[in-house]
């Protein structure tokens, strides 16, 4: 092997170190092409070869598909990994993780991606973590040690682990989710996890989830999250339909009240110790979890929190937006909600209110926030049909309920509601050619609605 001389390499690590290298934009695809140097689209590298060239500043594009790293991914400082890109984009903000899916598939064998002591500039954004497996770990899907990493826009299913079947959270990090989606993590055994069907956390920090909702999930004690330790923020999340299949704890298990919940809705999960309140939570001897402007199946205390059937749209398709008589319309606190940490319009300015509610729409409308992770979008009287069928739209817009009704199709997957079918804006395996024309047939719709790249202001509409 040839080695340079060592006046030559000081040489060159001195200029390095002088001249840091210009961030650039890494471009990853399932299968490389052209030169495969990460340089463009045209040009992409598979998704190791661009996180291991990354560099501080650097944003890696990653084009939809199923990427096995058969081991973990590890995030890095400084580094953007960003799903949800067609192959043909050229701006960030044009990536949309629902028409172009990006799945990291841990293959029942192995986990997806870590985080290991990283800072809040490591960012995973719009990605699915799927059929994750941690053994005898924590977090099937997302393992995360010492880290303050930010997830934004990530969908986990199907993922399992001892504890935590989705995320397994330790240390002393303060790990950051936002608008993220937990569904059909666990399994009805109850070993696999035994704790946490999606969330696991222990240790110390103050981990954070915001705008997320967390359904399906199974585990013997915590169907939603275990908490062990740290003291985990829920702000306008929604537990629902999860269960603590020997124990307690449907939605949170939390035996020493470490947990802060606020404009929460935590309502049908079920524990099989379970009575009342201690389905939705378990409040041990150390304490309750604190809960305000909060709705709890069973009650919880504190004079803000109400104990009213949620009324979500269509719970068992999945649909856990607000009908238009929902209790929990209004009934957040609008002091709360946190700034913009992940950016969600792609403005750049994160120090704004969070501008938008899970399926980014308008997170502040009418008198104040709505509990939960989705902000009811009918201006006035929601009667509308669009409102009930399509919480998405608007009871505004004129459109009718053959136009609207998509119930059987979440709303991560679905991008276009036309005649009652629920279609993709696009597939990753099409050509350009194929998108182009599905551009120009969308383009002449009247009633076509793009829930996700819409780019409205986020202040309040009375």
């Amino acid at each position: 092997m040839f080695l340079p001389r060592l006046p030559y390499l000081a040489m060159a690590l001195s200029s390095i170190a002088a001249h840091p290298a210009t961030a650039a934009v890494r471009y990853a695809k399932p299968v490389a092409s052209g030169f495969g140097n990460c340089t463009s689209w045209a040009n992409a590298c598979t998704l190791l070869s661009a996180m291991g060239a990354a560099q501080d500043g650097d944003e890696v594009w990653v084009q939809a598909g199923t990427y096995f790293p058969n081991g973990l991914l590890a995030l890095k400082d400084g580094v953007k990994l960003i799903g949800g890109f067609a192959g043909i984009e050229s701006s960030a903000s044009q990536s949309n993780p629902r028409a172009n899916p990006t799945i990291v598939d841990g293959g029942g064998t192995s986990q997806g991606v870590g985080s290991s002591g990283n800072a809040p500039s490591a960012v995973l954004r719009g990605f699915t973590l799927q059929n994750g497996q941690g053994g005898s770990d924590d977090g099937g899907g997302l393992p995360l040690e010492d880290s303050n990493a930010l997830i934004v826009d990530c969908v986990f299913t199907n993922n399992r682990a001892s504890f935590g079947g989705a995320v397994g959270i330790r240390g002393s990090g303060s790990p950051q989710f936002i608008n993220c989606i937990f569904r059909d993590n666990g399994d009805a055994t109850g070993a696999s996890p035994l704790g946490g069907g999606a969330v696991y956390v222990r240790d110390h920090g103050t981990p954070s989830f915001v705008n997320s909702l967390f359904y399906g999930n199974l585990a013997a004690e915590g169907g939603g999250a275990h908490v062990a330790g740290a003291f985990p923020v829920f702000t306008n999340c929604t537990m629902a339909h999860n269960e603590a299949t020997i124990t307690h704890g449907g939605a949170l298990w939390d035996a020493a009240g470490r947990t802060l919940l606020k404009n929460c809705i935590l309502w049908n999960n079920v524990a099989a110790r379970g009575l009342g309140a201690s389905d939705q939570i378990l409040a041990g001897g150390g304490g309750a979890a604190l809960a305000t402007h909060c709705d709890i199946q069973g009650g919880w205390p504190g004079s803000t929190n109400i104990n009213v059937d949620a009324q979500f749209v269509n719970s068992t398709a999945g649909y856990y937006a607000l009908a238009g008589t929902s209790p929990c319309k209004d009934a957040g606190d609008d002091a709360t909600l946190p700034p913009d940490s992940g950016d969600l319009d792609w403005d750049g300015d994160v120090d704004e209110p969070i501008p938008y509610d899970l399926a980014f729409k308008d997170r502040l409308r009418g008198a104040a926030v709505d509990m939960g992770a989705y902000e009811l979008q009918c201006d006035g009287p929601c009667t509308g049909a669009c409102c009930d069928l399509d919480p998405l739209g608007s009871c505004t817009d004129g459109a009718t309920a053959a136009e609207c009704d998509c119930p059987h199709c979440e709303w991560f997957e679905k991008t276009v509601c036309a005649d009652v079918a629920c279609v993709r804006e696009s597939i990753p395996t099409v050509s350009n050619w194929g998108l182009a024309i599905l551009a120009i047939f969308l383009a002449t719709c009247a009633k076509v609605r793009f829930g996700y790249l819409a780019s409205r202001p986020a202040a309040r509409h009375s």
